[in-house]
């Protein structure tokens, strides 16, 4: 063995090759060791094709998935490191932060002690400062004085490292001395009132002394609770732009007894909170708990810091927690998910075993959030005690029976998630649902997904409505016996009357929803000069919905069988609305109807639930409730005839849609029943907008008027006078025929095959089923039911046909042209890209008006030349079938929000979008689609938008939109959305949804304005009512022959004129629906002198630098724009002042 390693060496080292003959030169071997040690020469195995490319086995197919498991996990975790930098605070501002809490230390012991007072008494305390004070029905007794703090505690999620930007809390507690408090203080508030007045003192001493150490100095309310208030210091320089620091006052060591706390005690005397005698003495645990959690801040704390302090890991998952609640705005506001119960939760995982130490921060964070999705904090709560064998501990049942989500501390008294109702703790169980959804999805990005997207409270609420005038919630309070919970609650009725109230919403809108959540109640920092904001200054509630796609629409609530105790519950909650009606199943029930005619007033039956129940249970009148839902849905209705009563109804035209979709499957079967068709039809496509439910405004059926003429071939002729009223657009449809030997080989024979299929459709169609028929080289019109619909025959082979070539050499090629390309999207790729998208709406019933909103907000912008519409098809598909980090969907105004934010935020440079239509798209080809796009990322359309029928080119957004449009569309996104948000918060009569389809023209440098008479969609436009877009009034004509004027519209046709003589030169921008402007941008490179050509010498004149040179003729232009617009164009407006010739 020895000598074949040496044989085996001497041919390896390649020393003295030039002296070895080649004949003598040996195969190299293989060499491998042996579970002895020793080397064993091995053989080459030569394999055979077939166990070559043999299919991977099962062993195999696991070690290449977690290689790519392995790869995604080691992205995710540079992402992670990379955000944890961005979001933690920096070590040279810590320097600033300790060093600056060094110094309050110091001015905390300088603060001089004062002489007792009278609780009720503050004239003692200096002018600068107005206390904080707690809600106080009677007088105080007792007296206060300040004594310096006995200890000063710095800790927190800053101690621990786990705080995050945009703004870190430094906490620094004072401990108030024995001295100033006593055991009695725990009852009416005289603890809190105490607190108050120790921290104001603490903050004049400071304004007057050391103002200049901090910007600025105000009061807070400790996670907004009222009886917490707390000084807020804002650094200066460098470190106050993230960091503020939070001066909080602690009783010290147990001068408050923990056991007068307990749950099921009274602290707030109820004739001290009524001012007359009672019998009664409630409990009051809501109060009790505020006191205990300054009891036990230290102990928590203490937890904390021993559980974390020694994993990196751990804590670097609860940063990313706390950005994920960050992003949803769930850490914000009275009784929301703080981070300290983010952190406790992570410390109950801790315990639980469910995670480790050793665990990386990506794999703690998935654990997270399953289990918040999984448990349940309302029915059976968690706890972090570990022995509860403590007689004098409240028991679980004790926390449950008083307080609706439970999550008890370590030590056993408090209940940290008190403040919490249980719709907010749906709501963070509902996103973190969600989240975990698509965690493990290897085709969603789950970092951007989790941490960087944002989600607004408007974003994410199906729909969303508010509550005013809340001071009606105070007689609410007593009309349902809440006295005590207001007391309980220390005065704040109006989080004494929000758990009654959405339960109340919760019951009635039932099974339409799958979650009802408000915003919670956020009281702002005030000046320490200025008095506390008061209840009366929250001046709204703010609620949201998630529906259920298939329920939330139906008009029927149907109750219980009208003999049972559970029916008299029925009518009591639904009061006149409920009713008794028998079933088709001979069942008699109490049922509620709600009154809804169209599609779109179906959408809006939770508004009248919502309304209904507030004024039946709460007395509060739909006039205090604003719900601005459905309101942008005006710009794409009409106003159509109704269907039983003849009165006509506002609709988006969706039940219009549906006639039409039957007119064409009639028309289809039709078509399909032809025999004497030389070659048989093998399938029928729909490739309009119309027909794949995405039209703007849904085509009405149309007759013929008798203020048109009529040519002699019975077809109508538009008038010279009047603009064609109503405008009637032709529906494509292609219809495929069978091969055949038959069909010529030649480009020019093919198309006049098709003219004489077209000619004997039309003649069959005329002679078996009386349908209307233009028949034409390129296609034949069928008018029918109202509809035009336009067919096109194709056949298979055309497109290889029209793309052959031959070469010098005889040679036969297949090269691709402008008319195989225009026929190839018409005939086969359109049809194809329709019916998928069709079926989104079969999905998905808002997906249709979702889309109509977006088309007509592009098109209001002037842009929709610019943008194809099934790009913005693609687009709102987008939104519906890859929702994540949001819901789906449900309703219009919800789709156009995604869209107009998906737009708005994407990394169009950096990232493809797919579009995975059913679902064809599977995991290696989202791989292989994001390897192409980063390999030819310079040579791909700016707006990549992949699906299963372009994968890797993007034919759609090839050409546009440019740089310069994708621009401006981004920008107008942004800013419509903050529009949105903004009006969603006013009163309804004061919210003009129109305002974000109006575009400001002043960037344009030409504006050509259009005769509004001759302008066929003008009813169409944004500036016309709903009532303006009925049927017309036109006299019609009854005889069936008589074929409509089809798809005549001057204004694009003078548009395709513009571009055609002046589009080298500029940008023609116009709102194809009604629009009664045309803007006109400048080229960069018109103004510039360019050497004169035979092909370029439109609209020049001679420059007056060289002879040879020219420069563009702008008088000559402009008057050009008037000339071929001549009986269309009203005026032309040159903006000179935004534009010069150089």
């Amino acid at each position: 063995m020895v000598d074949k390693l040496e044989e085996f060496e001497d041919y390896d080292s390649g020393d003295d090759a030039d002296s070895q003959p080649a004949t003598k030169i040996k195969k190299r071997k293989d060499v491998v060791a042996a579970s002895d040690g020793t080397l064993v020469e091995t053989k080459r195995v030569k394999l055979s094709k077939g166990e070559l490319y043999k299919p991977l086995s099962s062993q195999e197919v696991t070690e290449l998935r977690e290689t790519e498991s392995t790869f995604q996990s080691r992205l995710f975790k540079l992402q992670i490191d990379e955000l944890l930098s961005e979001v933690t605070t920096k070590k040279s501002h810590r320097k600033a932060i300790d060093g600056l809490v060094e110094k309050l230390k110091q001015i905390f012991s300088e603060i001089p002690k004062t002489e007792k007072h009278q609780l009720t008494d503050t004239s003692w305390l200096p002018s600068n400062v107005k206390p904080p004070l707690p809600w106080s029905p009677a007088p105080y007794k007792g007296r206060f004085h300040y004594e310096p703090p006995s200890r000063l505690l710095l800790s927190g999620s800053y101690v621990l490292e786990t705080a995050i930007k945009p703004l870190v809390n430094v906490d620094l507690f004072l401990e108030i001395p024995k001295k100033c408090l006593i055991d009695d203080d725990v009852v009416n508030v005289r603890y809190a009132r105490k607190r108050a007045l120790y921290l104001s003192y603490i903050a004049s001493y400071i304004e007057t002394n050391h103002k200049e150490l901090f910007q600025e100095m105000r009061f807070q309310f400790k996670n907004n609770n009222r009886n917490s208030p707390t000084i807020v210091l804002t650094p200066q320089g460098k470190a106050g732009k993230n960091h503020v620091i939070h001066i909080q006052a602690l009783p010290q060591g147990s001068v408050l007894p923990r056991l007068r706390l307990m749950p099921d005690r009274n602290n707030i005397k109820k004739r001290w909170y009524t001012g007359h005698p009672a019998d009664t003495a409630p409990a009051t645990p809501h109060y009790n708990n505020s006191v205990l959690m300054d009891l036990t801040v230290e102990t928590n704390l203490n937890l904390l810091t021993d559980s974390l302090n020694d994993s990196t890991s751990v804590r670097n998952a609860l940063i990313l927690l706390k950005v994920w609640l960050q992003q949803r705005e769930l850490d914000k506001g009275l009784g929301s998910f703080s981070g300290f119960i983010m952190s406790m939760f992570i410390v109950y995982l801790l315990q639980m075993k469910k995670i480790n130490k050793f665990m990386s921060s990506d794999q703690i964070v998935k654990i997270s959030l399953q289990t918040l999705a999984d448990g349940d904090w309302c029915g059976a709560g968690i706890s972090l005690v570990k022995d509860r064998h403590q007689t004098q501990m409240p028991s679980m049942n004790e926390f449950m029976s008083v307080y609706p989500v439970v999550f008890v501390d370590s030590t056993g008294f408090v209940n940290i998630c008190a403040d919490m109702n249980k719709t907010t703790y749906l709501l963070v169980k509902h996103e973190a649902s969600v989240s975990v959804q698509f965690v493990d999805d290897s085709t969603v990005d789950m970092f951007q997904c989790l941490f960087i997207k944002p989600l607004p409270f408007y974003i994410r609420s199906h729909h969303m409505f508010t509550l005013k005038d809340l001071d009606r919630l105070k007689p609410v309070c007593d009309d349902l016996g809440l006295n005590d919970q207001v007391m309980d609650n220390t005065g704040d009725y109006i989080a004494t009357a929000l758990p009654k109230l959405m339960a109340t919403l919760g019951n009635g809108l039932g099974k339409r929803i799958q979650l009802i959540y408000h915003q919670p109640v956020i009281y702002q920092q005030w000046s320490i000069g200025k008095p506390p904001p008061t209840f009366e200054s929250v001046k709204m509630l703010v609620f949201g919905v998630v529906f259920h796609n298939d329920t939330y629409t139906r008009v029927l609530d149907r109750g219980p069988t009208a003999d049972t105790p559970e029916a008299e519950e029925f009518r009591l909650f639904w009061g006149d609305k409920s009713e008794m009606r028998r079933f088709h199943d001979a069942s008699v029930c109490e049922a509620v109807v709600w009154p809804a005619k169209t599609m779109a007033e179906k959408r809006l039956i939770s508004k009248q639930v919502v309304q209904h129940l507030l004024k039946l249970h709460f007395n509060i009148l739909p006039e205090s409730i604003q719900y601005p839902c459905g309101l942008l849905e005006s710009v794409v209705s009409t106003c159509m005839p109704g269907a039983s009563d003849g009165q006509s109804v506002v609709s988006t035209g969706e039940e219009h849609q549906l006639q039409l979709m039957a007119s064409y499957n009639e028309l289809c079967k039709d078509v399909y029943k032809l025999k004497d068709l030389p070659l048989s039809v093998t399938s029928i496509q729909a490739s309009s907008e119309a027909l794949r439910y995405s039209e703007v405004f849904v085509p009405k059926p149309v007759k013929p008027t008798a203020h048109l003429k009529t040519a002699q071939n019975k077809s109508q002729i538009p008038s010279a006078v009047r603009a064609p009223s109503p405008h009637l657009h032709p529906l494509e449809v292609v219809c495929q025929l069978e091969g055949s030997g038959k069909w010529p080989h030649d480009a020019e024979a093919i198309r006049r095959v098709k003219a004489a299929f077209h000619i004997k459709l039309a003649q069959l169609l005329r002679k078996y089923h009386h349908l209307n028929t233009r028949a034409g080289a390129e296609f034949v019109d069928v008018y029918k039911d109202g509809y035009v619909f336009r067919i096109r025959v194709a056949y298979h082979k055309e497109v290889s046909v029209v793309m052959e070539t031959t070469t010098k050499e005889g040679m036969l090629k297949y090269v691709p042209n402008n008319r195989s390309r225009e026929l190839q999207w018409k005939t086969v790729d359109l049809p194809r890209l329709s019916n998928m998208l069709s079926g989104v709406q079969h999905q998905h019933h808002s997906y249709s008006v979702s889309c109509r909103l977006a088309k007509r907000w592009i098109a209001s912008q002037l842009l929709s030349p610019y943008i194809r519409p099934e790009t913005i098809e693609l687009l709102m598909a987008h939104c519906y079938l890859h929702p994540a980090p949001y819901s789906t969907p449900t309703t219009p105004d919800m789709g156009f929000k995604l869209f107009l934010q998906l737009l708005s935020t994407h990394d169009w440079k950096a990232s493809p979008l797919i579009v995975n239509l059913n679902s064809e798209l599977k995991k290696e080809d989202y791989s292989l689609i994001e390897s192409r796009f980063t390999q030819n990322r310079s040579d791909l359309a700016l707006m990549f938008i992949a699906h299963p029928l372009d994968k890797h080119s993007s034919k759609l957004t090839q050409q546009k939109p440019q740089p310069l449009i994708m621009s401006r569309l981004i920008k107008l996104c942004a800013a419509s959305l903050k529009i949105i948000n903004t009006q969603s918060l006013l009163p309804t009569s004061e919210i003009d949804p129109k305002v974000i389809f109006r575009t400001p023209l002043v960037d344009y440098n030409v504006i050509i304005h259009l005769k509004s008479d001759r302008l066929p969609r003008l009813s169409e436009s944004i500036s016309h009512s709903v009532e303006s877009r009925s049927e017309t009034a036109d006299t019609v004509i009854t005889d069936d022959t008589v074929f409509p004027v089809v798809g005549f519209n001057p204004v694009s046709q003078y548009i395709e004129e513009l571009e055609q003589c002046y589009g080298s030169l500029a940008l023609f921008f116009y709102d194809q629906y009604g629009g009664d402007v045309v803007g006109v941008l400048w080229k960069p490179s018109t103004f510039l002198p360019a050497k004169f050509t035979f092909h370029h010498a439109k609209g020049v004149k001679a420059s007056n630098q060289e002879a040879t040179m020219v420069s563009p003729n702008i008088e000559a232009i402009l008057q050009d724009f008037k000339i071929l617009g001549i009986g269309l164009v009203k005026s032309v407006d040159a903006r000179t002042e935004n534009w010069t010739i150089t």
